[in-house]
């Protein structure tokens, strides 16, 4: 049996399921929603739910700028991110009593710890990430991943890919947000229960297969 995690008022509350949690992490233009679809399509028939990312949930006008103009701003953005991931964990719901059931998650609640940690290393000045820790740790509806895979790309190669789409964030890029993103999950303060770094350039179906073996050890742990 398989657990998913949610923390209620802070305390850790957890619920045997027969589910495993997978989520993909990595910045923009590492290819995190094109794995996700691919495992999913891979598992033919069996029981998986692929639940979008915090962007492609929010209301028309709800999404907060790339970079913001000062702490307290990139804090409303996170609690705003938090208020999110409840939405998210709802749908995780209708899979709970599935056999082997599969869920991923298009980027995970560390994200939202580990986007201020990229600004605040960009910009030189704290934007509030120990803040954003404390906020996901308090959170009342939350999923944790059994284990996540986070696609490592060089910014150079982000950059050359972001060519392809005219107006997109410089910010996400910057080897310096890209540094301090990645680095928050090789802290002690990351939220999944496990993380293995994968190369985002790879082959694609190579980087598919490595992803699926990555859940069947997690679904036998």
């Amino acid at each position: 049996m398989r657990r998913v995690a949610k923390r209620s008022c802070g305390a850790c509350y957890l619920a045997a399921m027969p589910l495993t949690v997978l989520a993909i992490e990595g910045t923009a233009l590492t290819g995190k929603t094109t794995l996700a679809h691919a495992i999913a399509a891979a598992r033919g028939a069996a029981p998986t739910l692929v639940v979008p990312c915090y962007m492609e949930m929010l209301a028309p006008g709800e999404a907060p700028p790339s970079v913001a103009a000062g702490r307290e701003q990139q804090l409303a953005a996170t609690r705003m991110f938090v208020r999110v991931e409840a939405r998210r964990a709802a749908r995780v719901a209708v899979l709970t009593e599935a056999d082997d059931g599969l869920v991923i998650l298009d980027r995970s609640v560390d994200t939202i710890a580990a986007h201020p940690a990229g600004t605040s290393r960009m910009l030189g000045e704290d934007t509030g990430y120990a803040e954003a820790v404390e906020l996901v740790a308090g959170a009342r509806e939350k999923v944790i991943p059994d284990v996540t895979v986070l696609l490592d790309v060089p910014p150079a190669v982000l950059a050359r890919r972001a060519r392809t789409r005219p107006g997109f964030p410089t910010v996400y890029y910057d080897t310096r947000f890209v540094d301090g993103f990645m680095a928050h999950f090789a802290s002690d303060r990351v939220f999944t229960r496990r993380v293995v770094p994968l190369d985002g350039q790879r082959d694609p179906a190579a980087l598919r297969q490595h992803a699926i073996d990555i859940v069947e050890e997690a679904s036998r742990a």
